[in-house]
């Protein structure tokens, strides 16, 4: 199934800042036809079980059947969870679509005609709506939903734009941040320490490091001659990282460095170490402080809301 974007915005949020058990909730009996009740208006059952259909199809499908024999850290089943996210996804959907209703924000049926197009591709949802579990209509409001939230985004940020100020001081106070140290580097693996040490010094009195790469190396990139491209510090395994980055431009190992794949000879060919200007990264910087900006609204608004949820999912 392709991932499902009815509610991406909302799970984004919710993984971002750990809402589960967030918010203002009572602890008040709700009727059975209901999960929660958000500032007056009920979440029905019936709609929570129709989404959570919807996310157990993509889960299946990425993960296989027997997910939800799993656990995760807290001890739960993976069924456990997920219920209290979808819960929680359609109680921040609750949330978003009031604000947006306050703003006179509009969802037109042209739009929501438009965002139907891809699902009716998608054989799983289909799957869904001819055995019963989903229909048309209750796809329409989702999306509907999911529009409501976009066009809430929009408002919320255009209402509390990004200054160039903020995006200077941000750049200032995590330069660190936007240092690019790698280098570019070939090696030969070998299994034998021995071997490593006369490839060095066939190396040293003149031979091809590519076409001994080539012959003698032991992993895939032999057929390159060794190359290994450009990576920065912490991809590589520790031993390796450490000799890739002692090293100059140029220099081939002086002896042979072991991991737990074997002994490597590495010759590094090219080094970048520069900082990322603030014209390069500006609109990276933007985007990063609009997305955590709306973050802390969506908090700020479980916080002043009235939720009432039911225990049992």
């Amino acid at each position: 199934m392709k991932n499902v974007k009815i509610g991406v915005l909302l799970l984004a949020l919710l993984m971002a800042f750990a809402l589960i058990g967030c918010g203002n909730d009572e602890e008040e009996e709700l009727s059975s036809d209901a999960i929660a009740v958000v500032n007056g208006e009920e979440i029905s059952r019936e709609t929570f079980e129709q989404v959570l259909a919807m996310y157990q199809v993509g889960y299946e499908a990425e993960f296989g059947e027997d997910v939800w024999e799993m656990t995760i850290e807290s001890g739960e089943t993976v069924l456990e969870a997920l219920k209290q996210e979808v819960s929680q996804i359609l109680i921040l959907e609750q949330l978003v679509i009031q604000r947006a209703q306050e703003q006179d924000l509009s969802v037109s049926e042209e739009e929501i005609d438009a965002a139907m197009e891809p699902y009716m591709e998608d054989e799983a949802l289909v799957g869904l709506m001819e055995d019963g579990t989903l229909d048309e209509e209750f796809i329409r409001g989702q999306l509907k939903k999911e529009l409501y939230a976009e066009k809430y985004q929009e408002w919320y940020l255009s209402e509390n734009e990004v200054t160039e100020e903020e995006v200077e001081e941000f750049y200032e106070e995590n330069k660190e941040a936007f240092e690019i140290l790698q280098v570019q580097a070939r090696h030969i693996l070998v299994n034998d320490e021995a071997l490593a040490q006369e490839l060095i010094d066939r190396i040293e009195e003149g031979e091809s490091f590519e076409e001994l790469a080539m012959e003698y190396s032991t992993d895939g990139s032999a057929a390159g001659g060794g190359d290994l491209g450009y990576f920065g510090r912490g991809e590589m395994v520790g031993p390796f990282d450490e000799a890739a980055f002692s090293q100059e431009v140029g220099e081939v190992s002086e002896e042979p460095v072991e991991t737990q794949f074997g002994y490597h000879i590495i010759l590094v060919e090219d080094r970048i170490d520069e900082t990322e200007t603030l014209e390069e990264v500006r609109d990276n910087i933007r985007s990063h402080i609009r997305s955590q900006r709306f973050q802390t609204h969506m908090s700020e608004l479980f916080e002043e809301a009235d939720i009432e949820r039911t225990e049992e999912l």
